[in-house]
């Protein structure tokens, strides 16, 4: 993890990776990708965190890369 990534919300992120919020949200529930809870309703987001986490799980699944 980088300490000093930006944090991005869900519409960020979403724009970063080229899909939309609802994918985003989606992955989040299903744990595919790591999330900072600040409180309940708040969510954000470390870039380099996410993209290891999709290639990482992509890997497994010998899926293409992120």
């Amino acid at each position: 993890m980088e300490p000093h990534a930006e944090l991005l919300d869900a519409r960020g992120l979403a724009a970063k990776l080229g899909v939309s919020v609802g994918t985003v949200n989606r992955w989040t529930r299903a744990g595919r990708i790591p999330v900072l809870r600040l409180s309940r309703k708040v969510r954000r987001f470390r870039l380099p965190d996410v993209v290891d986490a999709i290639r990482t799980r992509n890997a497994e699944e010998g899926g293409r890369d992120a």
